[in-house]
């Protein structure tokens, strides 16, 4: 709990944001129609704005490599978890089908997604600049509120909403709504575009969920999950905002009986809001704007990961995920035999701990991985197989009368790097270097699961000349351009 000091001193720093927003406001009016239907707890059909303006930003150095940024397995949720490693098994190996670069039409429910930005909290406070209006179901209550707003969860599946003064009441699901196009919403440290959704938590708990459209919510996306990047490397981005942009419509399709489409972290994809924003990933995403990536009548999974180290994986051998023909392991070596990726930080690596500190580490992740008992001390490990991209796929560890095999990607979160917080191993693609029994050593290659495209591969690419199209055929086999085309959402 906050004493009375820091909320003033919290109040004094918002209201100088306020200043700066209704600065803007006042030389760019733009208020949406009393025509328009109000959002309610399942949001009724709304109308694309279509803005076509940017967020300026300082022009943004190259980057040669990766910063200490754990984007490496943005897109699974839950890749932790035993059951979802890939089989042994391999797919034998087949030339990469060249992609179409028609434009074909896809159908879509929605352009507008749902973000989960805080789950399960009990109490949050939220900054509006401009009037929000609070909806639910049954009806939209008529005050207008802005400025400090504090969420409490009350009893019943409701929450008490206060501004100033006036508290009051509503029913979950509910949504606060600006009258105004250009409205931001603070939570903490994030500035957000768009409408927030309160929706049911646990119990004594809420929700708040980001509504906003699809194209909105990739500029606080592809800043974090690429990185600032100079003019020469834009077609980097637009791979990225393809690559986002189709995973984001995948899950709003996968998702649609669920509350919320993603979430904000690399459970899902790494969304910011409206801080990260810069002009060169603006620039790539409205000159991408709409552009997915299909195959068949459907749209892709369009994982994505760091650095693949000059060779991609297989999705069935990092998961236990159906293997998918556009997600086939490829080389990504240029004409010269050199990784498109070796730019990166990460490219190659090495790891170690004292051999106490890696047992303890190993022992305790053996357990929740398999959610059984390891006695005793681990007493050695070793690599008895690999997948044909060098990743592996057979890793035993023995300790005091027994034994554990594992392989995949679940590797990655039994070995845990010795770092506070202990992170996962950064690639599947290791080696371990005999060093005695004081320390254990591990030297490796690339970032990430290896799926999909290698990012650090694309802007070495982008750098080289190539298109965006051209980039993300290079890494999503016999894929197909397509633009969507929104019906009416019905949420």
């Amino acid at each position: 709990m906050e004493n009375s000091k820091n909320w003033r001193k919290r109040e004094v720093l918002t209201d100088k944001k306020c200043c700066r927003y209704l600065a803007a406001l006042l030389i760019i009016p733009v208020f949406i129609s009393c025509s328009t239907p109000w959002i309610r707890a399942n949001p009724p059909s709304l109308q694309q704005h279509g803005t076509d303006t940017t967020t300026a930003a300082p022009s943004p150095a190259s980057v040669d490599s990766v910063k200490e940024i754990n984007f490496a397995d943005a897109f699974d949720a839950s890749i932790s978890l035993p059951d979802e490693i890939a089989e042994s098994d391999s797919i034998p190996g087949s030339a990469i089908t060249t992609a179409s670069r028609r434009s074909e039409p896809f159908s879509v429910p929605t352009n507008r997604v749902r973000v989960a930005l805080v789950q399960n909290t009990g109490r949050l406070v939220v900054y509006s600049v401009g009037a929000v209006r609070l909806h639910t179901a049954r009806q939209p209550y008529s005050d207008g509120y802005r400025g400090r707003m504090l969420i409490e969860a009350r009893k019943g599946n409701r929450i008490r909403l206060t501004a100033g003064f006036r508290p009051v009441e509503a029913a979950l699901p509910c949504t606060l709504l600006s009258d105004q196009a250009y409205n931001f919403i603070e939570i903490g440290d994030n500035t957000y575009r768009g409408a927030l959704i309160v929706t049911s938590g646990k119990p004594g708990t809420f929700t708040a969920v980001n509504y906003l459209e699809v194209e909105e919510y990739l500029r606080g996306v592809v800043p974090l999950e690429l990185g600032r990047h100079s003019p020469e490397e834009i077609e980097a981005l637009k791979a990225q905002a393809v690559a986002a942009r189709t995973y984001t419509y995948r899950r709003i399709i996968e998702r649609k009986e669920q509350p919320f489409d993603l979430v904000a972290t690399v459970a899902d994809q790494v969304y910011g809001g409206v801080d990260v924003e810069y002009r060169e990933a603006d620039k790539a995403i409205k000159a991408t704007r709409n552009t997915i990536l299909t195959y068949g009548d459907s749209i892709i999974l369009a994982y994505y990961h760091s650095t693949c180290g000059g060779t991609t994986s297989d999705v069935h051998q990092v998961w236990r995920k159906p293997a998918e023909p556009y997600l086939r392991s490829v080389s990504d070596l240029d004409g010269s035999g050199k990784a498109w990726c070796r730019a990166s930080a990460y490219f190659t690596w090495e790891e170690s701990w004292p051999w106490k500190q890696f047992s303890a580490i190993v022992v305790s992740n053996l357990q929740r991985q398999f959610s059984k008992h390891f006695k005793g001390v681990v007493n050695s490990i070793s690599v008895d197989d690999r997948f044909p991209c060098g990743r592996v796929s057979r890793l035993t560890i023995t300790g005091s009368g027994w034994a554990q095999e594992c392989g995949g990607d679940q590797v990655r979160f039994i070995i845990r790097r010795g770092i506070a917080g202990h992170p996962i191993l950064r690639s599947a693609n290791f080696s371990v270097v005999p060093s005695g029994r004081s320390v254990i050593k591990i030297t490796g290659k690339g970032y990430g699961h290896g799926v999909g495209m290698c990012q650090m591969g694309a802007i070495g690419r982008a750098q080289a000349g190539q298109d965006f199209q051209t980039i993300l055929q290079a890494y999503y086999s016999g894929v197909t351009f397509s633009v969507i085309s929104a019906g009416a959402d019905a949420r």
